[in-house]
């Protein structure tokens, strides 16, 4: 099982708890909506692994910027004969 928790308040339930895990399947994805730092914890039979996931804001490389066009002269002069 995955806990997630706010590393700001860990006393606050739990954002996310994966249940039980059925060995060699896949889970549900989790989605971060806000950039944070956020603690996990896995327990299992044998060991407990921690660790911390930092969500930052990075712009999608898939995704072009906007473009922005600069109208010099000329083209100021043939959009005004339009």
């Amino acid at each position: 099982m995955v806990t997630i928790v706010d590393s700001r308040n860990s006393s606050a339930p739990a954002m996310y708890e994966s249940g039980n895990f059925v060995y060699d399947t896949a889970t549900k994805p989790v989605t971060f909506n806000d950039t944070d730092t956020f603690n996990y914890q896995q327990k299992a039979l044998s060991y407990v692994m921690n660790g911390t996931i930092r969500v930052i804001n990075q712009p999608n490389p898939l995704i072009p910027a906007p473009l922005r066009v600069i109208p010099t002269q000329e083209l100021i002069q043939i959009l005004s004969e339009q």
